[in-house]
């Protein structure tokens, strides 16, 4: 013969059971827009910055924005709230083997033109630059003037402003070659007319 549960055993078990589907369908009504809700501040946060990396080797910089500075070099991505930054100083490195040993040369410059260089952060990507070589170099003559003191190099009292200027690839420029740490020997330069016959010399200085 079957063994019959007492009616009051039925109950309680009916009880329990609706009890615990209960509970599971509410655990589940928290829980789902909780996990939502997580994603979407994610989502929200990365929209409000980006990733700024420098894709050339031996080179570190400063960006200057919303109201601090960072540095930056090669290798090492930085995360900054999205927006315009200016690129300040640049700096290049560059290791060149001499026999048995590396001599270190350096190039040092800044974002700063007439214009200063513009860097757009955007929310949710990388923006990359690329600065240093290849370099392009340029001597930009200006007009001649008459000086209260002579020149110390051409004709007394006349002065003729020429400036050598090594750009870089983000159209920073470089004004400052150091060798092992020590400022590299400036570069002379000779004077020649239409004709190529030689009206002047002189040697560059740095500043």
């Amino acid at each position: 013969m079957k063994r019959l549960l007492p009616a009051f055993s039925l109950v309680v078990l009916l009880a329990v059971a609706q009890a615990t589907w209960a509970e599971s369908v509410a655990v589940g009504a928290i829980t789902t827009p909780a996990a939502t809700a997580t994603t979407a501040t994610s989502a929200t946060a990365a929209s409000l910055t980006g990733t700024v990396m420098i894709s050339s080797p031996g080179t570190t910089s400063t960006l200057s924005g919303h109201g601090s500075s960072v540095s930056i070099s090669s290798g090492s991505p930085v995360v900054l709230p999205s927006g315009t930054y200016t690129l300040g100083g640049v700096n290049y490195v560059q290791g060149v083997n001499k026999g048995a040993a590396t001599e270190k040369w350096e190039l040092i410059g800044s974002g700063y033109r007439p214009q200063p260089i513009r860097v757009v952060v955007t929310g949710g990507e990388v923006t990359t630059l690329a600065m240093g070589p290849p370099l392009v170099a340029a001597v930009k003559i200006g007009k001649a003037r008459e000086v209260a003191e002579p020149a110390t190099d051409g004709p007394a009292g006349r002065f003729i402003p020429v400036n050598l200027e090594l750009q870089g690839q983000a159209g920073e420029l470089y004004r400052t070659i150091a060798h092992e740490n020590k400022m590299a020997e400036v570069p002379t330069f000779t004077f020649l007319d239409e004709k190529g016959n030689e009206i002047g010399q002189g040697k560059a200085q740095y500043g």
